[in-house]
C-alpha cells in the first residue's frame, strides 16, 4: 500500500526519532508513561500536544491530540500523513504495525521506520 508523500523535513525528523533509541515503544496509546506509539513519536517531532483521555478516540486509544486546548483526536495526524482517506489509511496501517493483534505482527520502531521510508 502506497500513501501520500509526507513533508520531507518532518519525515526525516520522524525517521531519526524512531531509529534513535531515545523513545521507548508502547502499544495501545499514542503515549503511555515514558513510551510512545510510532504515531505518538510523530506527534512529538511535529510539536503536537498529547493529552490523556478516558473516552473513545479512533482505534480505541486512550489519548488524543490536543490543538489550542481542544481535544481533536487523530485528525491532525491524518493531515500530516496526507489528509482525508489517505491520511486515515496511513494512521490505520501504522497503528496496526505498532500494536499488532498478535505478538508476531508487532513491528519494532526500526522496522516501522523502514516501512515509512519506503511508503510515505
Amino acid at each position: 500500500m502506497l500513501f501520500g508523500k509526507l513533508n520531507p523535513e518532518l519525515k526525516s525528523k520522524w525517521l531519526t526519532a524512531l531509529r534513535s533509541g531515545e523513545y521507548e515503544q508502547a502499544r495501545g496509546d499514542l503515549s503511555r508513561g515514558k513510551g510512545f506509539c510510532c504515531l505518538g513519536v510523530l506527534c512529538q517531532v511535529a510539536g503536537l500536544e498529547l493529552e490523556k483521555q478516558s473516552y473513545g478516540v479512533t482505534h480505541d486509544a486512550s489519548n488524543a491530540v490536543v490543538v489550542d486546548g481542544v481535544v481533536v483526536g487523530y485528525k491532525p495526524i491524518e493531515d500530516l500523513l496526507g489528509g482525508g482517506e489517505v491520511g486515515s489509511d496511513a494512521v490505520s496501517e501504522l497503528y496496526s504495525r505498532n500494536d499488532g493483534l498478535r505478538e508476531h505482527h508487532k513491528h519494532s520502531f526500526a522496522k516501522i521506520a523502514d516501512y515509512i521510508e519506503e511508503k510515505l
